[in-house]
């Protein structure tokens, strides 16, 4: 380009001296005509030479420009090659990311983890605090529940034996009070008696009045009877006397009588007093029995709620021993899935690496050259072929033609009997065993294969009396490992029970990861990974080789696309 730039000012500057030649020229020749030719001559000497430059330029200009658009064809394509480059390596920057991102995930679920778990054992600390304070609180709740019960059965003891001394007092002041009726009774009569003598004595003082009445009339009637009758008024008059005495005496007694009817009375007051004071005292008595009594049934119901909240302590204690034991496996399949990861990402990193140098040595020595991701192109040719698969890279495979058409690839194989089937999450993942023999092609590329496109699973069954039987699904695919490898069939066609029905729609299991719908762990308990349900019906990685009652000697699994 530099030099075209060159030529091209250069042309300027000659082609500028040329027309100021030629207007020179052009004023000789105009002042004489007669040197026309020689003119003539002279600008063709000048302009000649000028012309072969031109062309020469001319030429040059246009090799230029061919070189030009061939550097620019070479730039676009170094150009585009360096873009499918850079899209490369920012695809595998992006796995890369990805796979960073995930461990970082779940780091972040493990360190959330571990911080759940030493809350719950900050908790679980906590409660055994709490359980400690309520097991002192329960054992003084029972020292005080012993000493109130002591002191309950000595109170209702020195109770009883108090109701005891008041129930002998009251029979004692019954007693009393029957006596003093008795007395107020035989008083009652006593006086009765008085009242009788005293009207007795009243009614004979009447009489006597009527007879002094009568005397005195008799003595005035009998003036000269007077004498005779002087002695007898004397007398009379001594006997009135002696009555008035004996009334005065009988009056006295009449009045201590009543005194002492009124003691006896207020005798029998203060004993009933005295009876109503032990009344209430036994009422207060029984009140305090019946209070101690509720006391009692409280403190039992109290006791009984302590030891039921004692026995919910324990089962809360329980539960959390159980919830703790569920969160250590819970770390421990945490533990798990992160080493998972981390294999994962150094797988991913490995397949990186791996790509990055297949890329080169497909840059560097096959340009031109598409590797297969299938067995189709290889239906004339049997045997193990390379095949790519995106997301996977190049790996080989056993392909088959024989068994139902060309294009087959075999992800599963027993024919030999040696390999174990009893491997774990990681290892059936990648695939193991030989092609010569048994093996095991991979849940991660035959799901790489089919999700590719829609493909088709031929199953190949020999039992060990040479019968063949054979079972085709028309929709065979898995899912990713995010998903558990998850199983899907589609139509059923064959000349054998469709025993693998029972496991679609379901996730892979191993010993290490249990995904099927059963209590337990059906690949731990039948030794072999397998897409298993509750626990399966037909596994043809079982060490023994059978279908349902079927012996059977040789078992081949394959897959192609879909015709």
């Amino acid at each position: 380009m530099c030099k075209i730039k060159i030529n091209a000012t250069v042309f300027l500057i000659i082609l500028q001296i040329f027309l100021v030649a030629a207007a020179d020229f052009e004023e000789t020749c105009e002042s004489d005509q007669r040197m026309e030719e020689q003119c003539l001559n002279q600008t063709y000497k000048i302009v000649k030479p000028l012309l072969n430059y031109l062309e020469q330029v001319k030429n040059e200009l246009k090799e230029s420009e061919i070189e030009e658009k061939k550097f620019k064809e070479l730039n676009v394509k170094i150009h585009e090659k360096s873009m499918r480059e850079a899209a490369l390596l920012d695809e595998y920057k992006n796995k890369v990311m990805k796979g960073e991102i995930d461990l970082q995930s779940c780091q972040i679920k493990v360190d959330k983890l571990e911080s759940e778990i030493n809350s719950l054992q900050n908790i679980i600390v906590k409660l055994k605090g709490e359980l400690a304070d309520k097991s002192t609180n329960l054992e003084n709740c029972e020292l005080q529940f012993k000493n109130l019960n002591s002191t309950i059965i000595e109170n209702i003891q020195n109770n009883t034996e108090y109701q005891k001394t008041l129930e002998l007092n009251l029979e004692e002041s019954k007693t009393k009070l029957i006596k003093q009726n008795k007395d107020i009774q035989i008083c009652q009569s006593e006086i009765d008696t008085l009242h009788r003598t005293s009207e007795n004595i009243r009614e004979q003082q009447k009489k006597i009045e009527l007879q002094f009445k009568d005397g005195q009339t008799k003595l005035i009637e009998k003036v000269k009877e007077n004498q005779l009758c002087q002695s007898k008024i004397d007398t009379l008059h001594r006997t009135s006397e002696n009555i008035r005495e004996e009334q005065k005496k009988i009056e006295l007694q009449f009045k201590d009588s009543q005194t002492k009817l009124l003691d006896k009375v207020k005798e029998n007051q203060l004993c009933r007093a005295e009876v109503d004071t032990l009344q209430r005292t036994s009422e207060n008595i029984r009140e305090q029995k019946n209070k101690i009594e509720l006391q009692f049934k409280n403190s039992q119901t109290k006791l009984i709620d302590k030891m039921k909240e004692n026995q919910l302590c324990q089962s809360k204690i329980d539960t959390l021993h159980r919830t703790s034991e569920n969160i250590r496996e819970q770390q421990k399949k945490i533990e798990l899935q992160f080493k998972d990861s981390q294999t994962k990402l150094l797988n991913k990193v490995k397949e990186n690496q791996q790509c990055r140098t297949e890329v080169d040595t497909l840059n560097k020595t096959l340009p031109n050259t598409i590797i297969p991701s299938s067995c189709s192109p290889f239906g004339d040719y049997p045997g193990i072929h390379e095949i790519r698969v995106s997301g996977v890279g190049f790996f080989d495979v056993l392909c088959d033609s024989q068994l139902a058409g060309p294009g087959w690839i075999v992800i599963q194989q027993r024919v030999g009997g040696i390999e174990c089937f009893n491997r774990d999450w990681a290892t059936y993942r990648k695939g193991f065993g030989s092609y010569n023999s048994d093996f095991f092609l991979g849940l991660e590329k035959i799901h790489r294969i089919t999700s590719l496109q829609r493909s088709e699973l031929y199953i190949h069954l020999v039992a060990v009396n040479g019968t063949v039987y054979f079972a085709r699904y028309d929709d065979f695919k898995i899912s990713n490992e995010d998903n558990g490898y998850k199983l899907s069939l589609g139509k059923f066609k064959g000349n054998v029970y469709d025993g693998m029905r029972y496991g679609d729609n379901m996730k892979f299991s191993t010993f290490d990861r249990d995904n099927d719908y059963g209590g337990g762990n059906c690949a731990k308990e039948f030794s072999s990974g397998w897409w298993y349900n509750s626990c399966y019906v037909c596994n043809y990685n079982l060490k023994h080789l059978i279908h349902l009652l079927i012996e059977l000697k040789e078992i081949k699994m394959l897959i192609r696309p879909k015709q």
